[in-house]
């Protein structure tokens, strides 16, 4: 109702509208958690109801959920209990809550539309005497003022001023739509758009991680930061911070970050009177850690599609920590420049035609040959030569050039992320330190940590001292989780962004060799037919039996020596490899 909006556009609360009847064009009241204190069953009966008008499947039986709800006493107070068998059940209700307000009750052109309403409501305020209840409502406010309108006249606690403006506030109906709509008022060029279809576009939305500021407030600020610098990196493509608008908002499972499953009451069925809490190993072990997440969101304000692709590749570029690489078509860092921020899989929209040298500004980036072919994995670092992108070995650290055939120009290239987190208690417990490269973060030891993406090299020793641990994308709980049988700290992290393996066509080392650096579908060219035992210099690799990395495939790690197949753990130790491939995921 829009009454109901400019109640909650006046309080502390943002508020948010549901359209359940889009065929009679109904705008209807959106209760976020903050606003629901008093309600705590609400969800039982919002979910099913919902669910079947806005077309979501429903996962909980709410039939069966009801049926087994009584009234018990629990310390002295009467409680809704529900049957300890349940309790899967209770979860499930909790999840829908959350997939309504992710799929529709926070939706992002949802949102746009209850805001431009909002706004053309306050701007028509004074021209069409609309008139709020109050200037600046709090929740128990707007409690208060409900129950003064629903109440009999003898129970209400207003004053003659507040009732006359109770009055008006009650006719506040869905009329006042149209009635701004066909007025001369300015504001009806905010419900114009929203007729017109005139919106803002969502460039992206992103989930906000456990050590990022959660308010609305850092997120743009941080926003208005990253346009700042690409309109730096991007000169002939300018993007003004005053087109943007951000949000953030917050989906949870009713309760904010805790479990939910901690304010029901259950009753068993020898006990039916009695509520209590249930156990922890009564419940399935297939359960969310966390209950509650923040999602930011950015909405461009202009309608042209060029400059809204701009814009969204200047979020996903954000999102991938800002990579930056500069490609040149000719050696040595001459002829055309090109800046890239993001994934290219053709170098069509270009200035360029072919990658002969380049500078990894920041991240970590794969050039490609083209489709299907080999591909280069480069960290930060100067490449003045197609020779130094295919040992991926940036001039820095590049020894004395020698023979060797010349490799082929690049065509295409990606962006990979490295993200993890590092925590100095085992079990994710304490501070979270965030990295994304190889300079640190101030962390004393690694007790346990999570891999978000990429590869990492974990280290006893400070300063990469041996001995080290490989960790692929997952959760490492404690030492011994990462092949630590000592659990002994780790002291220092590096992420694993090169790869070296010598490939010999005998076995025990023998000669004929080859040593490569990237993936390779046949050993044609090579100068071996197969590969019959192997050294792994660095980086994590997949032996495969056949050509094309056709199974049975093998897992080698870095520093392994493996003198014959049945070292690699071969099904026939006396069946050699044909291909080998990188393991960067």
């Amino acid at each position: 109702m829009v009454h109901s909006l400019i109640c909650l556009r006046n309080s502390s609360v943002k508020p948010g509208l549901v359209p359940m009847e889009m065929a009679n064009n109904q705008v209807h009241q959106k209760r976020r958690p903050e606003q629901k204190k008093n309600r705590k069953k609400e969800p039982q009966m919002k979910s099913g109801r919902d669910c079947y008008y806005l077309g979501i499947p429903n996962s909980f039986d709410h039939q069966r959920l009801l049926k087994s709800a009584r009234v018990c006493k629990v310390e002295g107070s009467n409680h809704i209990c529900f049957r300890d068998k349940g309790a899967d059940n209770i979860y499930d209700m909790f999840h829908t809550r959350y997939t309504l307000y992710q799929q529709a009750y926070q939706h992002k052109i949802v949102n746009i539309i209850e805001d431009k309403i909002i706004k053309a409501l306050l701007e028509a305020k004074d021209p069409l005497e609309i008139s709020p209840i109050s200037e600046t409502l709090s929740p128990d406010d707007i409690k208060q003022k409900i129950e003064n309108i629903t109440s009999s006249s003898r129970k209400r606690k207003m004053t003659t001023h507040e009732d006359e403006k109770t009055a008006k506030f009650i006719k506040l109906t869905d009329h006042i739509f149209e009635k701004i709509l066909y007025s001369s008022a300015h504001s009806r060029k905010e419900l114009e758009d929203v007729v017109m279809r005139r919106l803002p576009k969502c460039v992206g939305e992103t989930r906000l991680q456990e050590t990022e500021e959660k308010d609305e407030e850092s997120f743009k600020a941080k926003w208005e930061t990253a346009v700042a610098e690409w309109n730096t990196r991007h000169p002939d493509l300018v993007l003004y911070k005053e087109d943007f608008s951000t949000e953030v908002i917050k989906l949870d499972y009713n309760k904010k970050a805790e479990n939910p499953i901690n304010s029901v009451y259950f009753y068993r069925k020898k006990q039916q009177n009695k509520g209590s809490k249930i156990q922890k190993y009564e419940i399935s072990s297939l359960l969310p850690k966390k209950f509650s997440e923040h999602v930011g969101r950015v909405y461009y304000t202009k309608n042209s599609d060029e400059e809204e692709k701009d814009a969204k590749d200047c979020f996903i570029w954000w999102c991938l920590d800002k990579c930056v690489i500069e490609l040149y078509d000719q050696n040595e860092f001459k002829g055309t420049k090109c800046v890239v921020t993001g994934n290219c899989s053709s170098l069509d929209c270009c200035s360029i035609s072919e990658v002969r040298s380049c500078k990894v500004i920041q991240g970590v980036w794969k050039l490609w040959k083209g489709r299907g072919y080999d591909d280069y994995l480069m960290k930060e670092g100067e490449y003045p030569n197609l020779k130094a992108l295919s040992n991926s070995i940036p001039t820095a650290s590049a020894p004395a050039p020698a023979p060797a055939p010349v490799p082929d120009p690049a065509w295409c290239l990606e962006c990979l992320p490295f993200k993890i987190h590092l925590y100095e208690q085992e079990n994710f417990k304490g501070q979270i330190f965030e990295i994304t490269d190889d300079h640190g973060c101030g962390i004393k030891e690694v007790r346990s940590c999570k891999v978000l993406s990429g590869l990492w090299d974990l280290y006893e020793g400070p300063d990469c001292a041996e001995p080290h641990y490989q960790l692929k994308v997952g959760e490492y709980p404690n030492p011994g989780s990462w092949g630590n049988v000592n659990t002994a700290p780790a002291l220092s992290v590096k992420r694993m962004t090169s790869y070296k393996i010598q490939l010999f066509e005998k076995e025990d080392f023998e000669e004929p060799m080859h040593e490569t650096t990237v993936d390779r579908h046949s050993l044609d060219g090579c100068g071996i037919n197969e590969v019959r035992s192997c050294k792994v210099l660095s980086g994590l690799w997949g032996l495969y039996e056949g050509p094309a990395y056709a199974e049975p495939r093998y897992q080698l790690k870095e520093g392994e020596e493996y003198p014959n197949p049945g070292s690699w753990c071969a099904s026939d130790p006396n069946v050699p490899a044909r291909s080998v491939k990188r393991v960067t995921e």
